[in-house]
């Protein structure tokens, strides 16, 4: 099973669907566009008044120190598709979610080997480890 995220740019909402994988290779674009890994539902809309998918401009590292690239809060691989395997396996990544104000965002850090999922919070100019 995985997730693919697509970002609407001028409707300034993302979205995303859950898909199942096929023919046991993981999910890829190529596979969905031949109809071999299919959707599990319909599209799944991420849009609140309160939170959302996003980084706020004054956030300008990740939680590990290196510099973020405000513009792309979905990195999960190549193509922006968070899998997670029968082997305990997952594609590397983050998503990020901040509050409407932007005085509070959440990193969610997924290890490729094991799929362990680590959650940081961004607060008061800081990233710690949420517990």
């Amino acid at each position: 099973m995985g997730q693919l995220f697509r970002r609407h740019c001028a409707l300034s909402f993302l979205s995303g669907w859950l898909y199942r994988d096929g023919n046991a290779n993981g999910i890829t674009h190529e596979d969905i566009r031949r109809g071999i890994d299919r959707p599990m539902g319909s599209r799944i809309l991420f849009d609140e008044a309160r939170a959302f998918i996003g980084i706020p401009a004054a956030v300008t590292r990740d939680p590990m120190g290196k510099p973020l690239d405000n513009e792309n809060p979905v990195k999960f691989g190549r193509g922006d598709i968070l899998t997670f395997g029968p082997l305990a396996t997952a594609t590397p990544g983050s998503l990020y979610i901040r509050e409407a104000s932007g005085t509070v965002v959440w990193a969610f850090r997924v290890s490729g080997l094991g799929g362990r999922v680590r959650v940081f919070r961004w607060f008061k100019g800081q990233w710690k480890r949420w517990e």
